[in-house]
């Protein structure tokens, strides 16, 4: 009886010893691709090489989380996900940060998105997003997350603006006490005033000024946003 008890476990410890060795020795629990999906500024190899995962390397050899955190240090990455599919994949989905507004620094403009993190720095070439002028950073590149009260009151201001108004917008100068002066594409300028809960609403009573300055083809100098009734200064 004791001696079938002996064999009972030689043959489960036997079993537990060839799972262990398939687990730690075939294909199906290696990794054999590396699967980066939702990317169009950041080229998939980046992911790749940032997320710290090689090919050949034991499938549950490494955290997800720690992966994770490694492709989130990229500046343009907003959330990332990790999956383990097997055999042999590993896939990780991306969101990537959406641009915002640009600041002058040094030579060149830093892209910044809604939380004031700085996606890239660029010289030359057209700029594609409203530019915040009035501060500067001290320094700053890539990664880093600006903390200006003067660009943080800027980025509320285009982020109230819906997205076709946005695209209208080509400066928004902060001024000392963080008041706003929009600049628009075609030259006209609009006193905004403070980026507060009443931004969105001065942006539709805006669109609805433009509409009737288009309307209308007055020939207007400026628009203040400042008072309770807008105002609507021609040149004549």
């Amino acid at each position: 009886m004791q001696s079938r008890r002996y064999a009972a476990f030689g043959v489960l410890l036997a079993s537990v010893s060839l799972a262990v060795f398939v687990m730690t020795n075939t294909a199906f629990f290696r990794v054999q691709d590396i699967s980066v999906t939702g990317m169009s500024k950041v080229p998939a190899h980046e992911v790749t090489a940032l997320s710290g995962l090689h090919k050949g390397e034991h499938m549950f050899a490494f955290k997800s989380e720690n992966v994770q955190s490694l492709v989130l240090g990229h500046p343009w990455i907003l959330s990332a996900t990790v999956r383990r599919r097997f055999p042999g994949v590993v896939e990780i989905a991306v969101k990537e940060r959406t641009p915002l507004a640009c600041v002058p620094y040094h030579n060149g403009f830093l892209t910044l998105d809604e939380e004031a993190r700085v996606l890239e720095f660029t010289t030359g070439g057209k700029i594609a997003y409203p530019v915040i002028t009035g501060w500067s950073p001290a320094s700053a590149s890539a990664g880093d997350f600006i903390r200006s009260a003067g660009i943080l009151a800027g980025l509320r201001c285009a982020l109230a603006a819906t997205p076709a108004m946005r695209d209208r917008i080509s400066e928004l100068a902060v001024e000392k006490d963080q008041a706003v002066v929009l600049y628009l594409i075609g030259g006209l300028r609009v006193y905004f005033g403070q980026a507060d809960a009443q931004a969105e609403k001065k942006f539709n009573v805006l669109e609805s000024l433009l509409k009737d300055i288009s309307d209308n083809k007055i020939d207007a100098l400026y628009v203040d946003l400042r008072y309770a009734n807008p105002v609507i200064k021609t040149r004549k």
